[in-house]
Formats: structure tokens, C-alpha cells, sequence
């Protein structure tokens, strides 16, 4: 099961102590699209989202095993619903036009979490969806999935199928591709450049 009611402080410290990392609002939505432009990582069609993931309509209100779930095309379970995934960034406005491996505003006061949960609507779970929340606020919807930069930071080019690794506590990973991708919607759209390759964690955390 997904590590939940977690808060962000909580989760960063459990990234400190492993030598892990959240990974930034770009990078999330960046693995989560896998490549697409649509709603989802899958496509368009809400009538599919229950093949990938748990929402208000298919999980009894209540958090699931991880992995269960068909994956996105870059190999990674629950992007999508089950539990709402914590991301390093402050909230705030995206910028204006185009930008490079953005972090986020440099303070606020509420934190980023993307993806939706097992309590949301469809609509809530797509890609470019943002939420947000204290750093300090805890919920039974709230877990985290986490990232780390490879030992080579060489610019990858985009490989068809990305070499899965696993850290020494067993985490499984993919590399993802460095890469230029639409993050947001409607009037938030902006072009981003993801400079680096990094890698994700395949699941949810499961162990915290």
C-alpha cells in the first residue's frame, strides 16, 4: 500500500535520511505525460482511467495496493489517482513563457501535489491538474513518490525503453529523458525544457 497521510516536511526528511529527493512540479507532470499531449498520460477517454488508476468511481474510497494499475508508456504506475503525490516546488504562478528546469517560486506557503487521489473526480487526476497544500498538512489521500539524479547526468536521448535501476533499499526506478514538453492547460500552458535526465520512482513510496 502507498505511504499516506504524510506530510511535506515528513516526506522530505524520509528523502534526506535515503538520499532521495521529491521531485519538481515540472518533472512530475513531465513523467506523468510520458511523451503525450492529452488529458492523460493514456489519452483523452475517461471511460479508460479506471484501467490506470484509482478515483472516486472505482476505489471504494480508500487508498490500493501499488502497481495494480496499468503503467504510462515510460513505465510508471499510479501517475494517475490513488494517493495525491507531494512535489519539492512552492505553489505558485508558472511563468510567463518558456522556461528551463524551473523549481518554482523561491518561497510561499503552500506546497505543490499533483496526480489526484482515490477520492477525486476524473477530471482532477489529469496531467497538468495542480493542488495544493500546506507543508505541514496530512491526509489519508497524501503520499509521495520520489526521484534521484543518475550517477551520469550525460544528456539521454530518448531510448524506447528506458533501463530500469534500483537503489540499494530496492526501489525500482526509470530513467527518465532529458526532454521538451507542454506542462499545464488552457491559459497556464507554457513550453518546458527538462536540461537533465533523472530518474523516477516506478511507484508510489511504500515504505516511510
Amino acid at each position: 500500500m502507498p505511504v499516506d497521510t504524510v506530510s511535506w516536511e515528513g516526506a522530505r526528511n524520509y528523502c534526506k535520511k535515503m538520499g532521495l529527493r521529491l521531485p519538481t512540479e515540472a518533472e512530475w507532470e513531465y513523467a506523468c505525460r510520458a511523451g503525450t499531449k492529452t488529458k492523460y498520460g493514456f489519452g483523452e477517454n475517461d471511460s479508460w482511467l479506471g484501467d490506470y488508476a484509482w478515483f472516486d468511481e472505482n476505489s471504494g474510497y480508500k487508498t490500493h495496493p501499488v502497481g495494480i494499475k496499468l503503467p504510462n508508456d515510460w513505465g510508471l504506475h499510479d501517475m494517475h489517482g490513488n494517493v495525491l503525490e507531494l512535489c519539492q516546488d512552492w505553489y505558485g504562478e508558472y511563468p510567463s513563457g518558456a522556461a528551463t528546469d524551473p523549481t518554482g517560486p523561491t518561497s510561499g506557503s503552500m506546497r505543490v501535489f499533483r496526480g489526484g487521489s482515490f477520492g477525486n473526480l476524473a477530471a482532477a487526476c489529469r496531467s497538468a491538474n495542480r493542488f495544493e497544500g500546506g507543508s505541514n498538512k496530512r491526509s489519508l489521500s497524501i503520499g509521495f513518490r520520489v526521484a534521484m539524479s543518475p550517477s551520469s547526468q550525460t544528456n539521454n536521448p530518448t531510448p524506447i525503453t528506458l533501463p530500469e535501476s534500483a537503489d540499494s533499499i530496492g526501489m525500482k526506478f526509470k530513467l527518465i529523458p532529458a526532454g521538451t514538453f507542454t506542462m499545464g492547460d488552457g491559459d497556464e500552458t507554457h513550453e518546458v525544457t527538462l536540461t537533465k535526465p533523472f530518474k523516477m520512482g516506478v511507484h508510489e513510496v511504500t515504505q516511510a
